[in-house]
C-alpha cells in the first residue's frame, strides 16, 4: 500500500503537462525571459533530462520564430522605404531623426512610448537600464544602443523604423489635410482642424 506522499507524487507526474509545448503563460514573451523563468521541478534523472532536452528545442524554436518574425518586419520596411517618393523619402530622413529624439526621451523618462509588442517593451526597458549605467559611468559619452543579443538589436532597429514610418505618415497625412482645407478655403467650405 502507498502513503499518501507517494500517492500526490505519482499523480504529480502524471498530471505534468505536455512538455514538447511552451507553457501558456510563457506565450509572447521573449525567449530569453522564457529562458531565465521556466524552471521545472525534477521527477526522475529520466524525466529531468528529457524535460531539459525539450526545453532547450521549444526555447530554440522560440528564438527561431523571433528571429523570423524580425526579418520578416525588416523586409517589410525595406519595401515601403523602397516604395517611397523622393519627396517622401526627404520626409522619412526628419521622421528618422525625430524617432531618435522619441527614444531618447523615453530613455531619459521625458517620454512615454505606447502601443508598444511585448517585445518592444522587454528591449526598451534593456535600452533604458544600459543608459543609465551608461549616463552613470560615462556622463559626458554618447550613448550607443549595443545588445548583448542581436535579436534584440533586431527588435530595436525595427522599433525604431516603426516609429520613423509612424511619424512620417502622420506628418503626410497633416500635410494633405493643409492642403485640402486651401482647396476648402477657396472654395468657400468650412476648414477641418489639423490632427
Amino acid at each position: 500500500m502507498k502513503t499518501p506522499e507517494q500517492n500526490q507524487k505519482i499523480s504529480y507526474i502524471h498530471n505534468l503537462p505536455d512538455t514538447k509545448q511552451l507553457p501558456s503563460q510563457y506565450n509572447d514573451l521573449p525567449s530569453d525571459v522564457v529562458a531565465v523563468l521556466w524552471t521545472k521541478p525534477s521527477q526522475s534523472d529520466v524525466d529531468h533530462q528529457q524535460t531539459t532536452e525539450n526545453r532547450k528545442t521549444l526555447l530554440s524554436e522560440l528564438k527561431s520564430k523571433e528571429e523570423k518574425r524580425e526579418a520578416a518586419k525588416e523586409n517589410n520596411f525595406s519595401i515601403r522605404y523602397n516604395n517611397l517618393s523622393a519627396d517622401l523619402k526627404n520626409i522619412y530622413a526628419s521622421a528618422q531623426t525625430e524617432a531618435n529624439q522619441i527614444l531618447i526621451e523615453y530613455l531619459n523618462g521625458q517620454r512615454e512610448i505606447t502601443d508598444l509588442a511585448m517585445e518592444e517593451f522587454f528591449v526598451l526597458s534593456k535600452a533604458k537600464t544600459m543608459y543609465k549605467k551608461n549616463m552613470e559611468e560615462n556622463p559626458n559619452q554618447p550613448f550607443e544602443y549595443k545588445f548583448n543579443q542581436d535579436i534584440d538589436q533586431k527588435i530595436f532597429q525595427n522599433l525604431q523604423q516603426k516609429l520613423t514610418f509612424e511619424i512620417m505618415e502622420n506628418k503626410q497625412h497633416r500635410i494633405n489635410q493643409e492642403k485640402a482645407n486651401e482647396i476648402r478655403t477657396n472654395l468657400g467650405i468650412p476648414i477641418q482642424e489639423l490632427k
